[in-house]
């Protein structure tokens, strides 16, 4: 019943307010067709479909197993750039992937785990991030004594999301992110001689 699609993440960039961007999600089915009866953005304020894929046609629609639909989502910052986020939500039978939209870069922000989840000792934790580009460098820390002490998880994190396996079982953790810093220089200037 497995959908696999290119990303649960669909990152837009940072582009200037007005400036539309798109980016296209594949929908693959992989062991039973995929009956597809609604598509919907929650919230729709900067992002929408603007291409079905396949005839074009909106839902519903079936991708046949080993076919593959693209639909093409675009975003549009209004007023102001912004960090957005909105769900990208498939209704349709089976098993309907669920993808997140983000746009604008302001902050980091920590998509998955957002709190109250449970792992099996045996899972690795799928941790998602947004608000800044794919290709950004994050440092991921994880606590578990609420926030009091920190251990690094990764100095280089990429590609808005990093699998991993917590080292105990049985114990709350928090999770922390921040963007690496790199060597970015503005301006250079030359004073005196060699």
């Amino acid at each position: 019943a497995d959908v696999e699609t290119n990303g649960s993440i669909i990152s837009f960039g940072n582009p200037n307010v007005g400036v539309p961007v798109r980016q296209t999600i594949d929908l693959s089915p992989k062991v039973s067709p995929f009956y597809v009866t609604g598509v919907s953005i929650m919230p729709a304020t900067y992002f929408k479909v603007v291409n079905w894929g396949g005839d074009g046609n909106p839902p519903p629609f079936v991708i046949d197993t080993g076919e593959t639909r693209t639909i093409t989502i675009e975003f549009t910052q209004q007023t102001m750039k912004a960090y957005r986020q909105a769900s990208l939500i498939i209704d349709g039978t089976p098993c309907p992937p669920f993808i997140t939209l983000v746009g604008g870069t302001s902050q980091i922000v920590i998509i998955h785990p957002n709190g109250g989840e449970l792992f099996s000792t045996c899972d690795e934790v799928d941790i998602q991030w947004g608000g800044v580009d794919k290709e950004q460098k994050v440092i991921l820390w994880y606590s578990i004594d609420g926030g009091a002490t920190w251990k690094l998880i990764t100095k280089e994190a990429t590609g808005l999301s990093y699998k991993w396996t917590p080292p105990e079982a049985g114990t709350n953790y928090l999770i922390r992110a921040a963007v690496a810093a790199q060597s970015l220089y503005l301006w250079a200037n030359r004073f005196g001689d060699t």
